[in-house]
């Protein structure tokens, strides 16, 4: 089944302004800078914008620092996958395809010499992804699928400062942790176990999805950015289907809930405000034969540590 998804704007996470706090404390305190947090940073960046499992919200991080303005985010993506036909006795082709933009704000506030200096900052990050592999079909219920997918990202920085910011936080922070552009390139292999049952008319699907993946920073007008992180990801999700009496427009309306997981590992919780994503969702879903197989609304909630965000969109079944 092919999918795309549309979202409204959504608020951002956590993670995106600890360069700037680190770095800040360095020239408060004459500690030595950090090292480049900008691969761990793409890779979780790069998760939200293009993954398969989340769909696109907008997000709130939440600082308990008060020199810190909550982080305010949004992804907008149109993720779509399909198992094709070749004639296999028990195995498809699984094709996927994803592209998604990422926006985010915040701020900081610090105390120098020269007074309160402040930062204010946006980021964009927009990418594609395509992927292959083969599912094989075990039993009624049962199919894993092996895959492997290539994305590239592009992340781009625009910080403003006041007077003071300018003197105390400008010259260590532009060029190597704001007013910069980095481009990245990701590797992703993926194993995922998918369930399918169907209850009297009620229709479940469970998902299982580990990822490795390797994100390789490989230009970026901070040379000092560019590195190699690796990560892995283990994304669950359940879908239940179930039919309403309810007709629109002649066509028969089902209704859904699901609920799933994303945690992030070797990626640092502050890129994010966490490591761990959960989310909380309904949908209706209509068949239009003429266009496609299925239309979905959809309507959820997501939360993790400090973050909380919901997403309002439609997706498509091919």
């Amino acid at each position: 089944m092919g999918k795309a998804g549309l979202s409204s704007r959504l608020l951002v996470p956590g993670c995106l302004l600890f360069p700037l706090a680190g770095l800040a404390g360095a020239q408060a305190g004459g500690v030595s800078a950090p090292r480049s947090p900008i691969p761990d940073l793409i890779a979780s960046l790069a998760y939200l914008e293009l993954s398969y499992e989340l769909t696109g919200a907008q997000y709130v991080i939440a600082h308990t620092d008060p020199e810190f303005d909550d982080t305010q985010l949004w992804t907008l993506k149109y993720p779509w996958e399909k198992d094709v036909d070749v004639g296999a006795r028990d195995g498809r082709l699984y094709l996927e395809a994803s592209a998604g933009i990422l926006s985010a704000s915040d701020g900081v506030q610090v105390g120098t010499a020269q007074g309160v200096a402040t930062a204010d900052t946006d980021w964009i990050s927009y990418g594609g992804l395509v992927g292959a592999g083969w599912t094989q079909s075990f039993g009624e219920h049962w199919r894993l699928r092996p895959s492997l997918g290539f994305s590239l990202t592009r992340l781009e920085n625009d910080t403003d400062y006041n007077a003071a910011g300018q003197i105390a936080l400008a010259p260590i922070l532009d060029n190597g942790f704001a007013n910069f552009d980095a481009s990245a390139a990701m590797t992703l292999a993926s194993i995922t176990l998918l369930y399918e049952r169907a209850f009297g008319d009620v229709k479940t699907h469970w998902r299982a999805r580990w990822s490795q993946f390797t994100t390789d920073v490989f230009e970026s007008t901070s040379p000092e950015q560019e590195g190699r992180d690796q990560s892995s990801s283990l994304a669950l999700r359940a879908d239940l289907d179930d039919p309403t009496p309810l007709r629109v427009a002649g066509l028969p309306i089902d209704w859904g809930a699901f609920v799933g997981y994303v945690g992030l590992n070797q990626v640092d919780e502050d890129a994010l405000g966490s490591s761990k994503l959960y989310e909380l969702g309904l949908s209706a879903k209509a068949p239009v034969e003429a266009l496609f197989s299925a239309l979905s609304l959809t309507a959820s909630l997501i939360f993790g540590d400090d973050v909380r965000g919901f997403s309002v969109g439609m997706s498509v079944a091919f």
